[in-house]
């Protein structure tokens, strides 16, 4: 009997250890073998690329994607001097004396994702395209589009003139009823000089595309193509397209439409260090290591970038385990605790938390497309009233209380840790007695209501707004409640709206304009050539329809100013009419906050200003390498609950047997 017993509780402590080692309380040799298998960096997102198509997409997150997915010409990199133009497609160039030509070497084994040969016929057709099609106006705008000249399949010569465009009519980008047309640009063949600091710096956003893939869809499009009947036409506002004769319509570009369909699939194949593999919008987008990519070998497989709802559980996923890296709040960093695996990034972002207030007429008059809207704000076009809400703006406040004392009160547009920031802005006296004693001196007087009131064009308009943010983000939160506190101060009555992520892009999309108030973030790269370009009149990125004549002479002239002192005091002055307008008003500078798994990975180029996730900073993710011997996740609690259960459930069934038998 007693050796029954013995038996019986060897065969219970056998069968004990069977069920642990085959439940794994959380681990299992299949997913050891699999996370062996395969190294996939997981990275956070708030919300999906709003686009992957480079003529289309304009956040920064989308911008991060492209620029792994695909190859400039020339691209930043940081160095102890500073930022740099290093190579991307080109491997060298070297300038003429007189700097009118530039000839760039290109790698001679790129290839795109698809295993073709790259060769300078790419890069000729994107450029010709670009230059022909007016797209991306501020890195091509002086390429002589007549002659680009390929001298073998790795080397291309471009030469630059006043006016590289061609002499078209501009085609409308957006569809509607009533196509809209202007004459977008007289050809100027004669040869200039430009800076070659502007299109060095510039041309990084200039992403090379597969002449192979493009090509049949844009100008040997079967249907849009110049080879076709259809060639030109125009869209109406379902997307019917119109075909007519040039004589009729004049409009040259129909080879463009496709392109500029949000709902166009293009081809994402291109030549970067990653390859487009799969996107499921609201859960994930993975790309893969190019295994073929010119610059080097990628020491892992790929990036899952993973769609959270919100950062706070964006940040806690990476305290978890569950991805590996993501931006977070400087409020997170600053207070919060996130154990020994957790490595905490901050940097100066480059760009500002911005205030901007809309000068697009058909939302303040109330007429147009906003016919009907509601209450004019007329008074947000006088110069008065824009002057007295930046001086009521308590931007040290803000940065003390919002961002916990870690960041300082921004001026100017341009980044106080460029060499372009206008170190001598003339500014206005900050306070509410400022703000109210400019009011009163434009004739705005205080009604029963303690509202600012005046007559414009006829109608008696009121100091009342509101004041758009983005929901869920407790920064922005605190912001907009701080700057409430603020305007208000001053008699100005301000309503704050916290707006869902996606419907706030969509409100602040040019040409659509729909915010009396925003504040948000609005970032810049290291050349302030695409800064000054957004804030042209036809600017492509114009966050409130700023038009200032001067600030499009000043584009043109600083493309053309190779003496970069002379540069300078231009893009300075490019900086004081900003800041004299007053629409777009840059609030604070601030830290960017990153966080990741020091356990798994380690990141060597975490310094650029804006971190890891700085804008097209390529070669942080390409030097990423995986920890030997990274843990396999953990499996879900509610997994090792149910093993346990069965476990006990078992052995209980198993006691039950023994003891009856």
């Amino acid at each position: 009997m007693e050796i029954e017993t013995m038996r019986n509780d060897k065969l219970i402590a056998i069968l004990l250890v069977f069920l642990m080692v085959a439940g794994g309380f959380g681990f299992t040799p299949g997913l050891v073998n699999a996370q062996e298998e395969e190294k996939f960096l997981k990275v956070g997102i708030v919300g999906d690329p709003e686009n992957l198509n480079p003529i289309l997409a304009w956040s920064e997150l989308a911008w991060i994607i492209i620029g792994l997915i695909y190859e400039p010409l020339v691209r930043w990199e940081l160095t102890d001097d500073g930022w740099i133009s290093a190579p991307g497609l080109a491997e060298t160039w070297e300038w003429a004396d007189n700097g009118t030509q530039v000839t760039f070497h290109l790698f001679e084994d790129a290839t795109w994702h698809d295993g073709t040969p790259l060769t300078a016929a790419d890069v000729n057709w994107t450029l010709f395209t670009n230059t022909w099609l007016g797209w991306w106006a501020a890195s091509t705008t002086h390429i002589d589009h007549n002659n680009i000249k390929i001298l073998d399949d790795h080397t291309i010569v471009l030469n630059f003139v006043d006016s590289g465009y061609p002499s078209l009519y501009h085609w409308d980008p957006i569809p509607d009823e009533t196509p809209y047309y202007y004459y977008r640009d007289s050809y100027n063949g004669t040869p200039v000089t430009i800076s070659q600091e502007y299109f060095l710096k510039s041309i990084p956003y200039l992403s090379i595309f597969p002449m192979h893939m493009w090509d049949p869809l844009m100008w040997h499009h079967p249907t849009f193509g110049i080879d076709s009947e259809d060639y030109y036409g125009y869209y109406l506002e379902n997307f019917t397209w119109v075909p007519t004769s040039f004589w009729d319509s004049k409009w040259y570009d129909g080879i463009c439409w496709g392109v500029l369909d949000p709902t166009w699939a293009e081809p994402r194949i291109g030549s970067g260090p990653f390859m487009f593999d799969e996107w499921v919008p609201g859960e994930y987008l993975r790309l893969l290591a190019n295994p073929n990519y010119h610059k080097g070998e990628i020491k892992y497989d790929g990036i899952d970038f993973i769609v959270y709802s919100t950062v706070e559980t964006m940040t806690q996923g990476v305290v978890r385990g569950d991805i590996d890296l993501c931006q977070t709040s400087i409020s997170f960093t600053e207070l919060g605790t996130f154990g020994a695996n957790v490595e905490v990034m901050e940097n100066d972002f480059l760009g500002a938390r911005t205030f901007l207030i809309n000068q697009f007429e058909e939302y303040l008059n109330a007429s147009g497309m906003y016919e009907g809207r509601g209450a004019k704000h007329n008074a947000l076009l006088e110069d008065d009233v824009r002057k007295a809400i930046h001086q009521a703006i308590n931007k040290t406040r803000i940065a003390d209380v919002a961002y916990l004392g870690t960041a300082r009160a921004a001026d100017s547009v341009i980044h106080d840790s460029l060499p372009w920031h206008n170190d001598n802005l003339v500014e206005f006296t900050y306070g509410t007695a400022a703000a109210i004693a400019t009011l009163e001196s434009a004739g705005w007087t205080l009604n029963t209501e303690d509202l600012w009131e005046k007559e414009i064009d006829g109608v008696v308009e009121t100091l009342s707004f509101t004041l758009k943010y983005v929901a869920g983000d407790p920064i922005a939160f605190v912001e907009a409640t701080l700057l409430e506190e603020d305007l208000e101060a001053a008699g100005i009555d301000i309503t704050t709206v916290p707006v869902e992520s996606t419907t706030f892009v969509q409100d602040l999309t040019v040409d659509t304009w729909n915010f009396d108030l925003v504040i948000d973030f609005w970032t810049q790269l290291m050349d302030p050539n695409y800064y000054i370009w957004y804030h042209r009149t036809d600017g492509g990125l114009n966050p409130v329809d700023i038009s200032v004549p001067r600030i499009d002479e000043i584009f043109h002239l600083q493309q053309m100013t190779p003496d970069e002192s002379e540069r300078k005091e231009l893009v300075d002055e490019f900086q004081q009419i900003m800041y004299d307008e007053s629409a777009i008003i840059p609030v604070v500078y601030y830290r960017d906050a990153e966080i990741y798994r020091k356990d798994k990975w380690t990141f060597y180029e975490t310094d650029w200003t804006s971190g890891i996730y700085g804008l097209l900073n390529v070669k942080a993710w390409i030097t990423a390498e995986p920890l030997a011997g990274i843990p396999p996740a953990p499996i879900p609690l509610e997994m090792i609950a149910l093993v346990a259960g069965v476990a006990i459930v078992v052995v209980i069934l198993v006691v039950f047997w023994m003891k009856r038998k």
